[in-house]
C-alpha cells in the first residue's frame, strides 16, 4: 500500500481544463489506491451509522443525535 500511495502521488501532470486553468491529474489509474480509499470511507459512514444508533438506544439529546446525523462534532 505505502508503494502504491507513493507512486500516485509521483504520476501528476498538469491538465488544461480551461483556457488558462491548469489542474494536476493522476496519469494512471491506481485502483489499489481507490479501493483502500473507499473502504476507509465505507467503515466510517457504518461508524457514523453505529454511533446514531446508540444515540437514540440510549435516549440522548436531540441536539446530540441531529449533530452525529448531520456530521457536526459535539
Amino acid at each position: 500500500m505505502g508503494t502504491e500511495a507513493i507512486s500516485f502521488f509521483k504520476d501528476f501532470q498538469l491538465v488544461e481544463v480551461s483556457s488558462s486553468i491548469m489542474l494536476p491529474a493522476p496519469v494512471e489509474n491506481n485502483p489499489v489506491l481507490y479501493r483502500a480509499v473507499a473502504n476507509l470511507m465505507l467503515v466510517y459512514g457504518l461508524f457514523q451509522i453505529v454511533i446514531l444508533g446508540l444515540r437514540i438506544l440510549f435516549k440522548d439529546s436531540f441536539e446530540r443525535k441531529i449533530g452525529s446525523a448531520s456530521g457536526s462534532c459535539s
